[in-house]
């Protein structure tokens, strides 16, 4: 995973603890690392959304006013690398959100 995060140059990653503590080694440059409370205790999503929540309703509105390029990358996925070794395959937003129309449908 390190490999991927590398290649990708993350500054953060978003995983449940039982891969976050195997990235212990070597992780320190990426937020996950930082922001950890403790020795295996990290920020779960539902307290990042909290903290979001509350910075939304004491006025900070800038999310709403937000400009996203739907042409510009968005997010960077490795495939399996089923018939070789793993590829990175960028998605931009207009691809995201076709995605998720085709699925909805």
């Amino acid at each position: 995973m390190l490999e991927f995060m590398n290649a990708a140059e993350c500054s953060a990653a978003f995983a449940d603890s039982v891969i976050l503590d195997k990235l212990e080694t070597g992780a320190e440059k990426y937020s996950i690392a930082e922001s950890k409370k403790s020795k295996n205790e990290y920020k779960t999503i539902s307290a990042i959304t909290a903290e979001g929540s509350e910075l939304y309703q004491n006025g900070e509105k800038a999310i709403d006013t937000m400009e996203i390029n739907a042409e510009e990358m968005s997010i960077l996925i490795f495939t399996s690398g089923t018939t070789g070794n793993s590829k990175g395959v960028c998605l931009s937003q207009k691809n995201i959100c076709a995605n998720i129309n085709q699925t909805s449908t």
